[in-house]
C-alpha cells in the first residue's frame, strides 16, 4: 500500500495519560511517498506504532506522545530527509537505508527505539539523542549499529542508549559498527522497577570513541547493568554509576580522569 502523506494523531481527553498502540500486520509493508507524523493532539497521552514496515521517503516528525514501539521505518529517499523531535519523545525503530542524500536532525533534541544506520550518513542533533528500546527489539537484537555504507555524525551532540524493561526479563542487546564510531557525550542506561539486569554487548574488535564524557549504570534503584565485548576509548570523564556489573568491556581512559 502506497499513500502520500500518513499522520497517527491521538486525542486523550481525561487527563490521565492513557497510551493508544496501532499495530500492523507482521508481514505489512506501507510505503510513505512525503511525511510521517505521530503525536497527541491533546496535553496527555502516548502513541506506539507496533510491527510491519514503513519505507519513508519523506521527513518523520516525532512529536509529544510518540512513544516508539516495534515498527521498522526505512529511510530510502535519494535526496536529504530529516528526523525531527522533543526530548522525552521518540519514533520506532529506524533503518537508514539510503542510495544518495542523508538523515539529519533539525531539532535540538530527538529520539527512537533502535538507530540502524545500513546505508547512508545520519547527523545526530547537537542536544540529546536517545535511543530508548522499551522491550520492541528482541533479546541479543541490536540497539545501534553502522555499516560499510552507513555512517554516524556525532554533531557535537550527547547520546544515551536506554534501554527500559516492562516484563521482569533478564535484557541483552548488541551495539555492532564498522570498526569504529565516534561519539561526543555517551551514556548506557538501564531501568527495570524490579532486580532484573541488563548486558549491553559489543561487537567483537568493535572500538567506540567517546571524545567527551562517558557514563554507565542504571536510572531506577535495584537493578544491575554489565557492558562486555569491544573497546571504549574515553578522552574525557566517565562516570561508573550506581548498579554497573562491570563485564568484559576495555575502557581506556585517555584523560586519566574518573569520576566516581
Amino acid at each position: 500500500m502506497t499513500v502520500s502523506r500518513l499522520e497517527f494523531d491521538f486525542t486523550e481527553p481525561s487527563g490521565i495519560g492513557y497510551p493508544i498502540d496501532w499495530y500492523f500486520q507482521p508481514t505489512n509493508v506501507l510505503t510513505v511517498t512525503n511525511d510521517l507524523i505521530i503525536q497527541r493532539t491533546s496535553p496527555t497521552g502516548q502513541i506506539t506504532l507496533n510491527r510491519g514496515r514503513i519505507n519513508l521517503y519523506g521527513n518523520l516528525e516525532a512529536n509529544a506522545g510518540a512513544s516508539g514501539g516495534s515498527t521498522h521505518v526505512y529511510f530510502q529517499s535519494n535526496i536529504a530527509q530529516t528526523l525531527s523531535g522533543l526530548q522525552g519523545w521518540r519514533a520506532p525503530i529506524i533503518h537508514i537505508n539510503k542510495p544518495a542524500g542523508a538523515v539529519t536532525v533539525p531539532s535540538t533534541d530527538s529520539g527512537c527505539e533502535g538507530l540502524l544506520i545500513e546505508q547512508g550518513n545520519f547527523t545526530a542533533p547537537t542536544g540529546l539523542f536517545t535511543i530508548h528500546n522499551n522491550s520492541s527489539i528482541a533479546q541479543g537484537g541490536t540497539i545501534f549499529s553502522t555499516s560499510a555504507l552507513g555512517n554516524f555524525f556525532h554533531n557535537t551532540g550527547s547520546v544515551k542508549l536506554f534501554t527500559q524493561s516492562q516484563y521482569l526479563v533478564t535484557t541483552a542487546h548488541t551495539i555492532d559498527v564498522n570498526t569504529s564510531v565516534t561519539f561526543n557525550n555517551l551514556e548506557f542506561k538501564f531501568l527495570d522497577p524490579t532486580w532484573y539486569s541488563m548486558t549491553y554487548t559489543i561487537g567483537a574488535g568493535d572500538t567506540i570513541n567517546v571524545l567527551g564524557n562517558l557514563s554507565l549504570g542504571r536510572l531506577g534503584t535495584v537493578e544491575t547493568v554489565s557492558y562486555n565485548g569491544g573497546t571504549i576509548n574515553v578522552s574525557g570523564n566517565y562516570d561508573v554509576g550506581a548498579g554497573t556489573n562491570g563485564g568484559t568491556t576495555i575502557i581506556l581512559d585517555f584523560a586519566f580522569e574518573i569520576i566516581t
